[in-house]
């Protein structure tokens, strides 16, 4: 994939001033962005040919996966053609000084909800659909502040109260680009897997493992979700080092089909550090 273009069409969460939408202008140096309500609807604009890729979060360093993108990633025929880690650098943002109450998208207020308490102990905590609609609802209550980028103070016209709001001192998101590509190999590479076991009994687990651990295949993300329509199953997302092409991979992919009801390749493509530059 080439992730530097012209007149390249993306969509992702909206409305503009996101998270999202940053993670989009790393990725495209110019790009037409259709700003979506929801994953679902960013992904579906994707799959009609509307947007010829979608980005999404899938994972944050301090609350872990974002499962309704992984949950969506089950059911959908694009494949992860590229990451993007983005350094999250959360402002609290607002027009006046008596604040009550703090809203925001309900990520950003897990990774901050310490900091939120100790400057407002008394004050309402309200999840809202994106950091956008935060800074939007903050702009039009002078008893609301915003959890989001600091950009934000200047197109809604609030004042930034309190810079690098996270409880932890690094707070990283990964998105990923959804398309119909097939990056070619690398020597650097991330494959995504979505698997469902055949047997759930004692070891099953290990023996799933295994094969990946014999090849020296590390498992950067292995988590497991609750499959909606059968209680008490649960299907697994793999993140691997090494590209599907590889021939190690090729061969523990091989080892443990008889082991799965389901398995599904999700994408292979370049693999991104975490950026050092806050270390």
């Amino acid at each position: 994939m080439e992730t530097k273009g012209a007149g390249v069409r993306v969509s992702c969460l909206g409305p503009e001033g996101t998270w999202s939408e940053f993670a989009v202008r790393s990725m495209f140096s110019r790009a037409e962005i259709a700003f979506c309500r929801g994953f679902r609807e960013a992904i579906e604009l994707a799959e009609a040919g509307s947007t010829e890729y979608c980005v999404l979060p899938v994972e944050n360093s301090i609350e872990g996966p974002v499962t309704p993108v992984l949950d969506a990633l089950t059911s959908t025929g694009l494949r992860i053609v590229a990451e993007k880690i983005v350094s999250v650098r959360q402002a609290l943002l607002a027009v006046g000084t008596d604040i009550r109450r703090v809203v925001s998208h309900p990520q950003a207020l897990a990774q901050c909800e310490g900091r939120i308490r100790a400057m407002f102990p008394n004050a309402e905590i309200i999840s809202v659909s994106s950091t956008s609609a935060g800074a939007i609802e903050a702009a039009n209550r002078e008893d609301t502040a915003v959890v989001g980028p600091p950009w934000l103070a200047q197109k809604y016209g609030l004042r930034v109260i309190a810079q690098d709001m996270s409880d932890y001192r690094f707070n990283l998101t990964r998105f990923i680009c959804l398309g119909r590509g097939r990056p070619p190999r690398t020597g650097r590479d991330k494959t995504s897997l979505t698997l469902v076991l055949r047997d759930d009994g004692p070891g099953s687990l290990h023996r799933l493992l295994t094969p990946f651990a014999e090849r020296l295949i590390n498992l950067s993300m292995v988590v497991s979700r609750p499959e909606k329509e059968k209680p008490w199953r649960y299907r697994f997302f793999f993140d691997l080092h090494g590209h599907e092409d590889d021939s190690a991979v090729r061969s523990a992919l091989s080892d443990i089909s008889s082991m799965v009801t389901e398995m599904k390749v999700i994408g292979s493509y370049p693999r991104e550090d975490w950026p050092q530059t806050d270390a």
